[in-house]
């Protein structure tokens, strides 16, 4: 079989960590590859320890003055072994998790429904919404948010799963620079243009949008957790550090994906085994305690920085 990597670029996710591990492992992949810049809440602490026991590879990433962590991330990663030994590769966040619906919903039941000559395979995002939640109180988020967007209307957003061997470069939202002709599909195996993985642009647009799908995978696109966890990433700075108001109450970027039209629960197949496998990691003493650490650290943080003033300014009227 081929062999299968997922890798994630993070910075003060900490009490999100142990679900995402557990769920990608519980999906099959044979490597999970997490990048991180400047944590505060011992994020890069559980991944160290997650590494030592073999569950996760932690790669320190240090990037210069004003380069974007994705970037500087996705550099290091097509670079290092784990990756190079791999014959496919997803890139997705620490709020985002891949839905398949082929046969068992494993990474090798999507690649065995693509046809032999595949080299990417485009994932649309399907937005989540907060699902009424202002304070986040702990908990599992496949379990606490199950409402998300009734209607396609994608507008080119997807993550890929794509042979890391074929491309020089990778960005958030798909690899780029082919070193030769590749093909490019949906989740459902339909060939889409290939065209956007030799420019700038970071999604597929014009005639191939009508191709992109939630049909066959998707990507569960966890971006409002609740409100407080979506505001407090102004706390933290942007992953592509652009510096805007994306992460304000009632911007733009909330407004289109804080969707709660509808419940969607198809990804609680692989539920039971995903807390399966967090239990285990809440059983070590040293991953429970940083965990609850992290969980703690962003209350704490919270309560000094997100005041009734502060939660204003970083709200849109």
């Amino acid at each position: 079989m081929p062999r299968t990597c997922v890798v994630t670029c993070m910075r003060n996710e900490g009490q999100f960590l142990l679900e995402w591990v557990a769920y990608y492992r519980a999906l099959g992949f044979d490597e999970i590859i997490v990048l991180t810049n400047d944590c505060d809440d011992g994020t890069d602490a559980m991944l160290d320890r997650l590494d030592s026991i073999g569950d996760v590879t932690h790669i320190v990433n240090t990037c210069e003055a004003g380069e974007s962590p994705q970037v500087a991330g996705m550099r290091r990663a097509l670079k290092h072994p784990k990756v190079r030994g791999c014959d496919w590769m997803l890139h997705v966040d620490a709020d985002e998790f891949l839905r398949i619906d082929h046969g068992a919903g494993q990474i090798q039941d999507l690649l065995a429904a693509m046809p032999e000559h595949t080299d990417l395979i485009a994932l649309a995002w399907l937005p989540f919404g907060n699902d009424g939640q202002i304070e986040w109180t702990g908990g599992n988020v496949l379990e606490l948010n199950t409402r998300c967007q009734d209607e396609f209307d994608n507008g080119g957003f997807h993550k890929s799963l794509f042979r890391p061997n074929k491309f020089a470069r990778a960005i958030d939202h798909m690899p780029k620079q082919p070193f030769g002709p590749v093909v490019a599909r949906n989740g459902m195996g339909r060939r889409m243009n290939d065209r956007p993985t030799k420019g700038d642009r970071s999604k597929f647009r014009e005639d191939d949008t009508t191709l992109l799908t939630w049909e066959g995978a998707c990507v569960h696109h966890y971006a409002i957790r609740s409100e407080d966890v979506f505001v407090m990433k102004n706390a933290r700075g942007d992953g592509m550090a652009l510096n805007n108001s994306k992460y304000f109450l009632n911007s733009g970027f909330y407004k289109r994906f804080n969707r709660n039209d509808r419940v969607e629960t198809s990804i609680h197949r692989h539920l039971s085994e995903m807390k399966r496998i967090k239990k285990l990691y809440l059983e070590d003493d040293k991953l429970c305690a940083l965990h609850t650490a992290s969980e703690t650290w962003f209350q704490n943080l919270k309560q000094r920085v997100l005041t009734d003033e502060q939660r204003a300014k970083w709200t849109r009227n």
